[in-house]
């Protein structure tokens, strides 16, 4: 993951754990880390998170997993991440504003199609955007058997 990947990440995760109400320490001792863990979470400073934590903070952030390895360049077997998340890890130079007109144009597209979100108690991941809804995602639109 590149630095800025790595600090958009950070600011994602600060934005959830805030969302929910938790501060660093609570978060460090429900996925049974240090709390300078998640501060270099935070800041940026880590570009290769390990596995096991992501997962862990996947759990309590209430996060998508695909969407959280996606982020960080992980590669997911058998599920695929929301289109976002995905075209930010595979396109990260992309500015803002073209990110926003992506989410847009897919938006339209999927309602146009009718495919909805993925499913309830998740939340799509947009670093450096607060959490919300679930935006529709990709994994609706691949057909059975596709891969």
């Amino acid at each position: 993951m590149t630095v800025e990947q790595a600090k958009a990440f950070g600011v994602f995760l600060r934005h959830r754990r805030e969302a929910l109400g938790l501060n660093r320490s609570q978060l460090a001792r429900l996925i049974d880390t240090r709390d300078s863990t998640i501060n270099r979470l935070e800041a940026g400073a880590i570009s290769a998170p390990r596995p096991d934590k992501l997962t862990r903070i996947a759990d309590y952030l209430h996060l998508d997993l695909a969407d959280v390895f996606a982020m960080v360049g992980y590669a997911v077997p058998r599920q695929l991440p929301a289109c976002l998340p995905y075209l930010r890890a595979k396109y990260p130079t992309l500015p803002q504003a073209a990110i926003e007109e992506m989410e847009s144009d897919f938006k339209e597209v999927a309602a146009r199609h009718g495919v909805g979100g993925a499913g309830p108690g998740r939340v799509s991941v947009q670093p450096g955007h607060p959490p919300g809804p679930r935006s529709s995602n990709c994994r609706g639109l691949v057909k059975e058997g596709a891969k």
